[in-house]
């Protein structure tokens, strides 16, 4: 016979079970039951989620942190997202409020400007800081080459935070074959929708330019080191 009750119809809201826990609502708090209904997480978080078999990411007070089954807080409510990047590694995001001052020519005087930034960095389980939270962007596809963004210059660092392409590019893409493709402006006035227009070059991992940076466009190297590449608004082909 089907359309048995099997969890009792006591929540405002409540996920399907994955590996024995379910995600409900009560109160108008979420937690964490079993399928006996024993409470794993209490009632008491604006949002919660599972990270992994002991630990929970919640919310409160509008900041996330991390919880084992024991109730232990694991990682301070310190962040505003914590999002998995592997099992030693989180990725996590803070948000700063920023003063800088700015003169004014028709006032003749200095005026204070406040500004609101996330910025990024990454922690361990345990809460301890791997990658310091300092950087506007980070790019994971590669975790041994992780491309970034500080201060709006694009660098690359490694899993343990260590500047591997100093930060001083306008763009920097994917490692391949020991190469990255870098880009640069190539004239301060000449903005377009998204930014400055750049022009694109290639690096070897010493920051060597092996490339000239003087390209509109450059695709990927094919395994003969030839890419289809853009100059004066036509396609080429060039080598590396």
């Amino acid at each position: 016979e089907f359309g048995k009750t099997k969890i009792s119809f006591g929540y405002e809201d409540i996920d399907n079970f994955v590996n024995g826990k379910a995600k409900a609502r009560k109160g108008g708090s979420w937690g964490f039951i079993n399928e006996s209904e024993d409470i794993l997480v209490p009632f008491e978080h604006e949002d919660i989620d599972v990270l992994n078999d002991n630990c929970y990411k919640v919310n409160k007070g509008h900041k996330w942190g991390c919880i084992n089954e024991k109730k232990e807080i694991i990682i301070p409510y310190l962040y505003d997202s914590i999002e998995v990047i592997n099992n030693e590694m989180l990725l996590v995001s803070k948000g700063y409020h920023f003063e800088t001052q700015i003169y004014s020519d028709y006032e003749q005087i200095m005026t204070k400007n406040y500004r609101y930034q996330i910025l990024f960095g990454c922690i361990d389980y345990n809460g301890n800081i791997l990658i310091p939270i300092e950087f506007e962007e980070l790019h994971f596809k590669n975790i041994n080459y992780i491309r970034a963004v500080k201060n709006n210059k694009w660098g690359v660092i490694n899993f343990l935070g260590v500047e591997l392409v100093s930060f001083k590019y306008d763009f920097i893409g994917e490692i391949e074959n020991s190469i990255y493709i870098i880009g640069e402006k190539y004239n301060e006035n000449d903005k377009v929708r998204n930014g400055y227009r750049l022009r694109y070059g290639c690096i070897d991992v010493e920051e060597k330019i092996i490339v000239p940076i003087e390209y509109q466009e450059i695709g990927k190297f094919n395994k003969n080191g030839i890419a289809k590449a853009k100059k004066n608004e036509k396609y080429g082909l060039i080598d590396k």
